[in-house]
Protein backbone atom coordinates (compact mmCIF):
# COMPACT_ATOMS: atom_id res chain seq x y z
CA UNK A 1 0.00 0.00 0.00
CA UNK A 2 2.71 2.47 0.74
CA UNK A 3 4.59 1.82 -2.79
CA UNK A 4 1.19 2.05 -3.99
CA UNK A 5 0.45 5.65 -2.44
CA UNK A 6 4.24 6.72 -3.33
CA UNK A 7 4.56 5.41 -6.73
CA UNK A 8 1.25 7.02 -8.49
CA UNK A 9 1.81 6.61 -11.81
CA UNK A 10 2.46 2.92 -11.75
CA UNK A 11 -0.01 0.20 -11.60
CA UNK A 12 2.16 -2.81 -10.62
CA UNK A 13 1.87 -1.98 -7.05
CA UNK A 14 -1.92 -1.43 -7.24
CA UNK A 15 -2.14 -5.17 -9.47
CA UNK A 16 -0.19 -6.88 -6.92
CA UNK A 17 -2.11 -5.51 -4.14
CA UNK A 18 -5.66 -6.65 -6.27
CA UNK A 19 -3.85 -10.19 -6.41
CA UNK A 20 -3.39 -10.71 -2.94
CA UNK A 21 -7.59 -9.57 -2.63
CA UNK A 22 -8.41 -12.15 -5.59
CA UNK A 23 -6.29 -14.78 -3.66
CA UNK A 24 -8.35 -14.46 -0.26
CA UNK A 25 -11.23 -14.29 -1.79
CA UNK A 26 -11.73 -10.29 -1.27
CA UNK A 27 -13.26 -9.97 -5.44
CA UNK A 28 -14.81 -6.61 -4.67
CA UNK A 29 -11.87 -4.83 -3.29
CA UNK A 30 -9.51 -6.79 -5.53
CA UNK A 31 -11.51 -5.31 -8.42
CA UNK A 32 -10.94 -1.33 -6.86
CA UNK A 33 -7.51 -2.32 -7.28
CA UNK A 34 -7.29 -3.96 -10.69
CA UNK A 35 -9.35 -0.86 -11.70
CA UNK A 36 -7.15 1.83 -10.40
CA UNK A 37 -3.94 -0.60 -11.86
CA UNK A 38 -5.42 -0.91 -14.94
CA UNK A 39 -5.46 3.51 -15.24
CA UNK A 40 -2.69 3.40 -14.49
CA UNK A 41 -1.13 0.67 -16.13
CA UNK A 42 -2.84 -0.99 -19.18
CA UNK A 43 0.56 -1.95 -20.05
CA UNK A 44 -0.37 -4.58 -18.08
CA UNK A 45 -2.20 -7.42 -19.98
CA UNK A 46 -2.71 -9.86 -16.72
CA UNK A 47 -4.96 -7.07 -15.38
CA UNK A 48 -7.42 -7.59 -18.20
CA UNK A 49 -7.22 -11.39 -17.43
CA UNK A 50 -7.82 -11.16 -13.38
CA UNK A 51 -10.66 -8.60 -13.99
CA UNK A 52 -12.77 -10.98 -16.47
CA UNK A 53 -12.00 -13.81 -14.17
CA UNK A 54 -13.31 -11.74 -11.15
CA UNK A 55 -16.35 -10.43 -13.33
CA UNK A 56 -17.26 -14.09 -14.62
CA UNK A 57 -17.31 -15.59 -10.65
CA UNK A 58 -19.94 -13.14 -9.95
CA UNK A 59 -21.77 -13.98 -12.94
CA UNK A 60 -21.37 -10.24 -14.52
CA UNK A 61 -20.18 -11.76 -17.99
CA UNK A 62 -21.17 -8.55 -19.74
CA UNK A 63 -19.02 -7.02 -17.85
CA UNK A 64 -16.51 -9.89 -18.58
CA UNK A 65 -16.63 -10.16 -21.93
CA UNK A 66 -16.04 -6.02 -22.31
CA UNK A 67 -12.99 -6.17 -20.49
CA UNK A 68 -12.04 -9.40 -22.06
CA UNK A 69 -12.33 -7.86 -25.58
CA UNK A 70 -10.27 -4.41 -24.20
CA UNK A 71 -7.63 -6.84 -23.35
CA UNK A 72 -7.57 -8.30 -26.86
CA UNK A 73 -7.19 -5.02 -28.70
CA UNK A 74 -3.94 -4.56 -27.23
CA UNK A 75 -2.74 -8.04 -26.99
CA UNK A 76 -4.04 -10.13 -29.67
CA UNK A 77 -2.22 -13.07 -29.16
CA UNK A 78 -2.99 -13.40 -25.38
CA UNK A 79 -3.87 -17.16 -24.91
CA UNK A 80 -6.04 -16.83 -21.38
CA UNK A 81 -7.51 -13.68 -22.66
CA UNK A 82 -9.08 -16.15 -25.82
CA UNK A 83 -10.01 -18.74 -23.46
CA UNK A 84 -11.83 -16.42 -21.79
CA UNK A 85 -13.94 -14.82 -24.32
CA UNK A 86 -14.39 -18.45 -25.82
CA UNK A 87 -15.89 -19.73 -22.63
CA UNK A 88 -17.86 -16.05 -22.59
CA UNK A 89 -19.33 -16.36 -26.25
CA UNK A 90 -19.93 -20.04 -25.56
CA UNK A 91 -21.82 -18.70 -22.09
CA UNK A 92 -23.96 -16.19 -24.22
CA UNK A 93 -25.34 -18.89 -26.85
CA UNK A 94 -22.87 -17.84 -29.34
CA UNK A 95 -21.82 -21.18 -30.58
CA UNK A 96 -20.16 -20.09 -34.22
CA UNK A 97 -18.16 -17.42 -32.44
CA UNK A 98 -17.06 -19.33 -29.64
CA UNK A 99 -15.82 -22.15 -31.82
CA UNK A 100 -13.56 -19.83 -34.05
CA UNK A 101 -12.35 -17.83 -30.68
CA UNK A 102 -11.20 -21.29 -29.56
CA UNK A 103 -9.36 -22.91 -32.71
CA UNK A 104 -6.99 -20.05 -32.07
CA UNK A 105 -5.57 -21.76 -29.18
CA UNK A 106 -7.02 -25.35 -30.16
CA UNK A 107 -3.16 -27.04 -30.25
CA UNK A 108 -2.11 -25.91 -26.87
CA UNK A 109 -1.87 -28.68 -24.46
CA UNK A 110 -2.64 -26.13 -21.25
CA UNK A 111 -6.33 -25.94 -22.70
CA UNK A 112 -7.87 -29.19 -22.69
CA UNK A 113 -10.83 -27.48 -21.63
CA UNK A 114 -11.08 -25.55 -25.36
CA UNK A 115 -12.28 -29.32 -26.73
CA UNK A 116 -15.29 -29.63 -24.54
CA UNK A 117 -16.50 -26.02 -25.31
CA UNK A 118 -16.09 -26.69 -29.05
CA UNK A 119 -17.76 -30.24 -28.95
CA UNK A 120 -21.04 -28.30 -26.60
CA UNK A 121 -20.98 -25.85 -29.09
CA UNK A 122 -21.10 -28.42 -32.25
CA UNK A 123 -23.35 -30.33 -30.42
CA UNK A 124 -25.72 -27.32 -30.01
CA UNK A 125 -25.17 -26.42 -33.75
CA UNK A 126 -26.50 -29.26 -34.63
CA UNK A 127 -22.96 -30.84 -36.08
CA UNK A 128 -22.94 -34.00 -33.99
CA UNK A 129 -19.42 -35.57 -36.15
CA UNK A 130 -17.40 -32.50 -34.91
CA UNK A 131 -19.07 -32.47 -31.49
CA UNK A 132 -17.78 -36.16 -31.02
CA UNK A 133 -14.44 -35.74 -32.32
CA UNK A 134 -14.37 -32.55 -29.82
CA UNK A 135 -15.23 -34.30 -27.00
CA UNK A 136 -13.21 -37.24 -27.49
CA UNK A 137 -10.35 -35.36 -27.71
CA UNK A 138 -11.59 -33.23 -24.06
CA UNK A 139 -11.78 -37.28 -23.30
CA UNK A 140 -8.19 -37.92 -24.11
CA UNK A 141 -6.54 -35.32 -22.43
CA UNK A 142 -8.68 -34.46 -18.98
CA UNK A 143 -7.72 -36.80 -15.94
CA UNK A 144 -10.28 -38.85 -13.99
CA UNK A 145 -10.75 -36.41 -11.44
CA UNK A 146 -12.44 -33.33 -13.31
CA UNK A 147 -16.38 -34.11 -12.56
CA UNK A 148 -17.52 -33.34 -16.07
CA UNK A 149 -15.93 -36.50 -17.43
CA UNK A 150 -18.72 -38.69 -16.90
CA UNK A 151 -21.01 -35.94 -17.93
CA UNK A 152 -19.22 -35.93 -21.86
CA UNK A 153 -18.80 -39.62 -21.44
CA UNK A 154 -22.70 -39.94 -21.16
CA UNK A 155 -23.33 -37.12 -24.11
CA UNK A 156 -20.72 -39.08 -26.66
CA UNK A 157 -22.97 -42.18 -26.29
CA UNK A 158 -25.80 -40.29 -26.52
CA UNK A 159 -24.90 -38.57 -29.58
CA UNK A 160 -23.55 -42.18 -31.15
CA UNK A 161 -26.99 -43.39 -30.48
CA UNK A 162 -28.83 -41.09 -32.33
CA UNK A 163 -27.03 -40.85 -35.30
Amino acid sequence: MKLSNKNTEEGKYDFHIGNIKRNTNDYSNALIFYEKALKKSSDIKEIYNNLAGIYMVQGEMEKALEIVNEGLKLYPQYEELTFKKGQLLFTFQRYKESIETLEKIVSKDRYFEVYRFMGLSYYYLQDKQNAITNLKEYLAKVNDEIKEKTEIEKLILQIEENQ
